[in-house]
């Protein structure tokens, strides 16, 4: 359901470009979009990364026993 409102928003925004007076501000929303998809990809395989490097640290797992866990 996410999805299909998701789309169906993108799909209302798209036909704003309708007025002349929204189409340049509609233009530009979609080059930036399409510009930020590259560093999204990089953010999320950073985040996806370090989340892989806490679970083998155990950070925040009381059951896990090691030095980092007494430190932090």
């Amino acid at each position: 359901m996410t999805v299909i409102l998701l789309m169906q928003i993108l799909k209302s925004f798209f036909f704003l470009r309708i007025f002349q007076w929204l189409s340049y501000i509609v233009t530009m929303i979609y080059r930036v979009v399409a510009d930020l998809k590259v560093f999204a990809l990089f953010f999320g395989i950073l985040i996806v990364l370090f989340s892989m490097v806490f679970a083998v640290l155990g950070a925040g797992n009381q059951k896990v026993p090691g030095a980092f866990r007494d430190a932090y």
